[in-house]
């Protein structure tokens, strides 16, 4: 089956802003979730601090 991939958005400004603005919204449940089952792959807080002003720069850039 040959299906096109689905796109985020059109550029990389609106799909930084669109993701960065998903982790935004569900930070609290999601590391929460990540503290309950403790991955080896858990992000550090300097990752979050990074993607929350990664997601308000791109937010302006859109």
């Amino acid at each position: 089956m040959e299906t096109p991939c689905s796109k985020v958005s059109t550029s990389r400004w609106e799909s930084m802003s669109k993701v960065g603005g998903w982790f935004k919204a569900k930070r609290v449940r999601f590391r929460a979730y990540l503290t309950e089952k403790n991955p080896a792959c858990t992000p550090s807080d300097r990752w979050w601090i990074f993607i929350m002003i990664a997601e308000a720069f791109a937010d302006v850039r859109r």
